[in-house]
């Protein structure tokens, strides 16, 4: 009885626990609402994943799915972002706020996972790691799964801990349904369920649960019995070389705890009952959804049609092959048929050269677990301008500074969770996690090697990471007895394969070109021209590879007012580098600076190619664009790219101009005249149009067809100097057009031009 009391009082939460984890939480919250207003208040949707779960959700709030794209999405995302979406009016900045919110206390999930691993102190540091880890925060603003993905399987894999520990044919259940909604949030997790109820089915058949056998000793096992005899409250402990470090408090005791507390009665349940239960749990929630598909498909589709098209896509050995194979999957319009051609394919690539294949899982590998840094070293950056700022939304690359400092999270954190894999007091209690990030491993392996499947990987180990932290004072302290210990040579073989795949030798030219770089780029910012061309120079004579530097030396130029070598250098490191955004776009903006509309045209066409010129381009070219408006600016002109925001990307009903996305801003030089703006809307819709804080402002009436608003500008004081005129155009929004431009838009803006 005594013991059992003792056992309620480790478990109890303290209110000292309570304000720390409060403190935590709130920590995350701000995190996180941090990285929205950097990355997410353009309300822009990205091309690619985010368009994909954007589409599924707007068909979800229309009674369907959007089973008509290139490949079948999961529904658990669309689902969660269907239900964000109309609180918002459906503005995907509001909605992702709010998703930034809820992922921001659903840290709290880390809390449980530490806790039952390892006890409350652990849990609490497992907390404050997820709220400070950087990608976790970033993502939990973006529209992709992968936050959420986290959250499901965290939870889950700690419910696979409970059943085990007290043999919970419930927790069993709940962790089978938790696991099967990670998985259909993202399908990678679809495989470790019948993973995971092996293990569980192994484990219970030949050692009984995880409370009895773990790795205790027959000294252990008769001191717990004696205490459950005499009512004692056991504190466990052996040296770094016998077992585990000394531990008197509640963190390592809890383990031993639950052998106290778990009834003889419980070793009679049968072998399989807890494998059993995960099943069945995972079965209620993906049956429905695997039936719906069968009746919408006429196929069998656990989770979705993505991973055979991804699978080929890591075998394709050149553009022309990606291209026809492309051609060959889009004319199968059965998802799942579209899915079985593409493994086919893949395996007809592997048979035709086994060897390439086998030596491009290194670099697959090595792709998931680089750091990202890496981004800077070989210049592949995407989507961040030469200031840091982002151009558009595309979670996991950040401006260098928070690069670097994510990066020594990610080792510092991979570091720990081998050592406290290695270290725990029953390592078995770790195979779940294990089994998770060697499935994960495997299937970028197989596929593409996503870098985005790191962050599930990192996650999940972040209650070992935090028992190694909270455990290495008393490490410190026995110091001398790890070299006895074999298990030092484990977690430093480990650790010697990690630093062995994030290692690159690209690492040093960059190096030396930061040198010069970083004080150059500084200069540059403080308008000290000469000291930046002496330095910027010598970084790109250090580094000449690197399209950044090209860069560098072209921003040089645009500040020197040589717009012409400018234009040149930008081509010149978009050639380098024709995913680079930033460069695509100055190319753009400095082609309309010398009036040259067919470099502007080729630099957006560029971005249209690979991105999308949708609204967090454009808020980015806004604040980008510094020379004085033109009088007449037509939305979507690529000579316009800066002077107009608010704005939805190019839709197939629209040859000229562009829909506001309820707040259009548009930049002209003004006059004395008057302001005209031609736009359409759906009969009905108000408009209300605006300059600045003149008090000018004019209210319409949408009747369906194209109209002319005219505003008179005498009112302006010094209106006859030209003054750079911002126009408001504000309405309410709906649904543009369901399949081909599913955008809530408000009123179709053709031109705003100024009368002299």
């Amino acid at each position: 009885m005594q013991a059992q009391q003792t056992l309620r009082s480790a478990r109890s939460v303290t209110t000292i626990d309570l304000i720390l984890l409060a403190a935590i939480v709130a920590l995350a919250l701000v995190t996180r609402l941090w990285f929205w207003q950097v990355q997410a208040r353009s309300g822009a949707v990205p091309p690619g994943d985010p368009e994909e779960y954007y589409r599924a959700a707007i068909h979800m709030l229309h009674g369907g799915y959007h089973d008509t794209g290139k490949w079948l999405r999961p529904p658990v995302y669309p689902a969660f972002l269907a239900l964000l979406l109309p609180p918002t009016r459906m503005n995907v900045a509001g909605a992702l706020l709010l998703q930034a919110c809820v992922l921001g206390i659903g840290t709290l999930v880390f809390y449980a996972s530490g806790t039952q691993l390892f006890g409350r102190v652990t849990g609490m540091v497992t907390t404050l790691l997820a709220a400070l880890f950087v990608p976790l925060a970033s993502y939990a603003s973006s529209l992709y799964a992968e936050a959420l993905f986290v959250t499901l399987l965290v939870i889950g894999l700690a419910l696979i801990d409970r059943a085990l520990v007290r043999n919970s044919t419930r927790a069993a259940c709940g962790a089978g349904v938790l696991l099967a909604l990670a998985a259909l949030t993202r399908a990678v997790g679809l495989y470790l369920i019948p993973l995971a109820a092996v293990w569980i089915a192994w484990r219970m058949r030949h050692g009984g649960s995880l409370s009895i056998g773990m790795g205790l000793s027959d000294t252990r096992l008769r001191r717990v019995a004696r205490s459950k005899d005499h009512g004692a409250h056991i504190h466990p402990s052996s040296d770094v070389g016998e077992g585990a470090w000394k531990d008197t408090g509640k963190d390592a005791s809890q383990s031993e705890q639950h052998i106290m507390s778990d009834k003889s009665d419980r070793l009679e349940i049968r072998s399989y009952q807890l494998a059993i239960s995960l099943i069945l749990g995972a079965l209620l929630v993906v049956g429905p959804w695997a039936a719906r598909n069968y009746l919408a498909h006429g196929r069998v589709i656990l989770s979705d049609t993505n991973g055979g098209i991804s699978m080929w896509y890591g075998t394709v050995r050149d553009d022309a092959e990606e291209k026809a194979g492309e051609a060959r999957l889009a004319a199968v319009p059965n998802l799942a048929d579209r899915q079985s051609l593409a493994i086919q394919m893949a395996w007809e690539n592997i048979r035709h050269d086994p060897a390439r294949f086998l030596a491009r899982m290194r670099f697959k590998i090595a792709s998931l677990y680089a750091l990202q840094t890496r981004s800077y070293a070989v210049g592949d950056v995407i989507s961040i301008d030469s200031r840091g700022a982002p151009l558009v939304q595309n979670a996991g690359e950040y401006r260098l500074s928070m690069t670097l400092l994510a990066d020594v999270q990610y080792v510092a954190l991979i570091i720990l969770a081998i050592g406290g894999v290695c270290f725990m007091p029953h390592p078995a209690r770790a195979i779940p996690t294990l089994l998770w990030v060697g499935l994960a491993t495997l299937l970028a392996v197989l596929t593409i090697g996503h870098p985005r499947l790191r962050l599930p990987i990192v996650a999940s180990v972040l209650p070992f990471a935090a028992y190694a932290l909270v455990r290495l004072p008393a490490g410190w302290r026995h110091i001398r007895q790890l070299p006895r210990d074999r298990r030092s040579y484990m977690a430093l073989s480990g650790v010697m394969v990690f630093l062995a795949l994030i290692v690159s030798m690209r690492y040093i030219p960059w190096g030396a070109g930061m040198w010069y770089a970083v004080p150059g780029r500084s200069a540059l910012e403080a308008g000290d021209l000469r000291q930046a061309e002496t330095l910027l120079a010598l970084a790109h004579d250090a580094h000449p590879d690197n399209p950044l530097r090209v860069i560098d030396l072209a921003d040089l130029r645009l500040a020197q007012g040589d717009d012409r070598a400018a234009l040149s250098l930008y081509r010149r490191a978009a050639e380098m580098e024709r995913r680079s955004l930033y460069a695509q776009a100055m190319r753009a903006i400095t082609g309309a600076y010398l009036a040259m509309p067919d470099e502007a045209a080729a630099g957006l066409a560029a971005i249209d190619d690979y991105w999308r010129s949708g609204n967090d381009l454009l808020e980015w070219a806004w604040t980008t664009r510094r020379r004085p408006a033109p009088d007449r600016v037509v939305p979507g002109d690529p000579m316009a790219l800066g002077l107009y925001a608010g704005f939805a990307p190019a839709t197939p009903d629209l040859a000229v101009g562009r829909w506001t996305l309820g707040e259009g801003r548009v930049r002209v030089r003004g006059g004395c005249g008057a302001l005209a703006v031609q736009l359409r809307g759906p009969s009905g819709r108000r408009v209300d149009i605006s300059i600045d804080d003149w008090g000018i402002r004019k209210r319409m009436i949408m009747n369906g067809e194209q109209q002319e608003v005219r505003l008179a500008l005498s009112g302006i004081r010094e209106c006859e100097f030209g003054p750079e005129l911002t126009v408001h155009i504000v309405s309410e929004t709906g649904l543009l057009d369901l399949e081909r431009a599913p955008w809530y838009t408000g009123v179709a803006v053709y031109e705003v031009r100024v009368e002299r």
